[in-house]
């Protein structure tokens, strides 16, 4: 049975440390529709201004927007977007996933300042990014299934689609992976190297020190991180499944990935004998076992 990314794997991610200079805040419009060959918010898009970002009086509901933690609310964000691939009425999706998440987001917006509501997107891009998205899963998921094939099955797809993101790792006719040796160094290393490319681009980091202000504590310096926009958050969330791996196991009912890692940085460690992904995977590998036993009827 093939391995795949579940949203359990990414669950752990909620557990980012956030302080109230965080830019982890992501707006959703109250409505959307598509004009323009574009999905365009209601309601325009307005700047805070004066850098002053959060905390605001109302913040959470302004002007027909609304506000939510996608990091925290949303941890398996990645795998809702790459899966849009699949779906035939693709303007529509990315309208339902407006409605529900927000414009994602995409290279213009790293231009726009933290606190700005991105009010627009083209589908053309739009479509690029969950393509993108869902490259970079198949590819990570073929390396934990050990799947060559399944490997030059995505190359073949999308040099066919001139993917720009494939340029940069020298594939060409003469070198079908690139500065790799064989297919399953090119489905983890590459997918890698593209996620590690999209944080650097969509994400930042800084050091807070938390507590009594008056008398900084070096001991309660932390590490945090924020994105600039929605791809970002979501980015985020596959490279911390990534940097996971050691803390990874199968289920024994679907033979699919689990995170071991902790929920969040100060809680308690998974159980390194846990056998399932979740009470679903229990159950029916129960109701499976008890049907063998009782045999034909």
């Amino acid at each position: 049975m093939q391995r795949r990314v579940r949203p359990n794997d990414l669950e752990w991610a909620r557990g980012l440390r956030t302080s109230a200079e965080t830019q982890d805040i992501w707006w959703v419009c109250d409505d959307y529709e598509i004009r323009g060959g574009k999905v365009v918010a209601r309601y325009p898009a307005t700047s805070f201004g004066d850098g002053k970002y959060y905390p605001i009086p109302d913040y959470a509901r302004y002007e027909g927007w609304r506000s939510y933690r996608p990091l925290q609310e949303t941890p398996d964000l990645f795998l809702r977007f790459a899966r849009l691939y699949q779906e035939l009425d693709f303007d529509n999706a990315a309208l339902v996933w407006s409605r529900k998440y927000g414009v994602p987001g995409g290279i213009s917006s790293t231009k726009i300042p933290s606190g700005h509501r991105p009010d627009f997107m083209s589908i053309k891009g739009f479509w690029e990014e969950v393509k993108k998205a869902r490259f970079i899963l198949r590819m990570y998921e073929a390396a934990l299934n050990r799947d060559p094939p399944a490997v030059q099955a995505l190359l073949a797809d999308y040099r066919n689609e001139g993917a720009n993101y494939l340029w940069s790792m020298g594939i060409n006719e003469e070198s079908p992976f690139g500065y790799y040796e064989n297919e399953l160094q090119f489905a983890l290393y590459g997918a890698i190297k593209l996620v590690k490319t999209e944080v650097e681009r969509l994400c930042d980091e800084w050091l807070v020190v938390e507590g009594d202000q008056r008398i900084p504590d070096p001991s309660r310096v932390r590490l945090v991180q924020g994105f600039r926009n929605l791809l970002g958050a979501m980015y985020l969330q596959m490279y911390w499944l990534m940097s996971s791996g050691g803390d990874a196991a199968r289920c024994e009912h679907c033979s699919q990935l689990m995170s071991l890692a902790r929920p969040h940085p100060e809680g308690r460690k998974r159980r390194r004998d846990k056998r399932f992904c979740d009470d679903a995977c229990r159950q029916a590998h129960h109701r499976s076992k008890k049907r063998s036993a009782d045999g034909p009827s």
